[in-house]
């Protein structure tokens, strides 16, 4: 088995959805999910939580006493703070701690993310171990086509309305047809990367290679999210109950 230490952050100041992190879902905190997928990984040997809350740290030791928490320094957990000095701080003081090895992999999950899978998390490691050029994988989904997005011109006003939509590549509302865009992707919030990429002052590094996931994948970050994800998960559980059953 690969090295793999998987880290999860839960900041505790969330804006959109207080408490986001550990809001139910399905009667479940919404960490819990990600945490579950990175249990059944096939290569991943530790979890690491990182939050600045130890109300968020007490309930993940109740209930995965085998992951380890960690207490993230006030100054790395404000809005502003970037998600890569909380990540490299912490590998830090992990390799210092004697906790995570030197050739480790280091994979980055998001708590609100509840829809990724250890398939998908597995594949990424794989990438890492399949191409030593890769200096990460990260998991991406299809997305709206680029030149499908509309902006409003800010600047076209008649008295106090906004009147003029904007793209700047396509005619604003009838756009060119659906066949003639190059598809584009979004971050599906899977990052498997190395220690001497993040050494270099990036999660990403020079070389990512893409893993498209299948399916639906979605970001919580509103009360819809949660409701949208809940009616996957619910589908999700049902069909495995079912071939279980068969």
């Amino acid at each position: 088995m690969s090295n793999c230490t998987a880290i999860i952050g839960l900041r505790s100041g969330s804006k959109g959805i207080k408490d986001k992190n550990i809001q139910p879902l399905l009667n479940r905190p919404l960490f819990s999910w990600i945490v579950e997928a990175a249990v059944a990984s096939s290569y991943i040997s530790k979890i690491v939580i990182s939050s600045d809350s130890k109300k968020y740290l007490d309930i993940c030791n109740n209930l995965y006493p085998n992951v380890i928490t960690d207490i993230r320094p006030e100054h790395l957990a404000n809005d502003t703070a970037p998600e890569y000095d909380f990540i490299a701080e912490l590998v830090e003081r992990l390799i210092h701690n004697g906790v995570i090895e030197k050739d480790e992999k280091i994979v980055r999950l998001h708590a609100t993310s509840p829809l990724q899978t250890s398939e998908d998390i597995d594949a990424c490691i794989q990438i890492l171990l399949d191409y030593e050029f890769a200096t990460s994988a990260v998991a991406i989904k299809k997305s709206y086509q680029a030149e499908k997005m509309l902006l409003i011109n800010q600047a076209a006003k008649y008295g106090d309305q906004l009147v003029s939509i904007q793209d700047g590549k396509s005619e604003s509302v009838t756009p060119k047809n659906r066949q003639d865009f190059q598809q584009s992707y979004i971050r599906s919030n899977i990052i498997a990367t190395r220690l001497s990429t993040i050494r270099e002052g990036t999660l990403t590094g020079s070389f990512s290679k893409p893993y498209i996931v299948k399916g639906p994948r979605i970001d919580v970050d509103s009360e819809e999210d949660l409701y949208l994800a809940s009616l996957v998960l619910s589908d999700r559980l049902t069909h495995n109950e079912f071939q279980q059953k068969n």
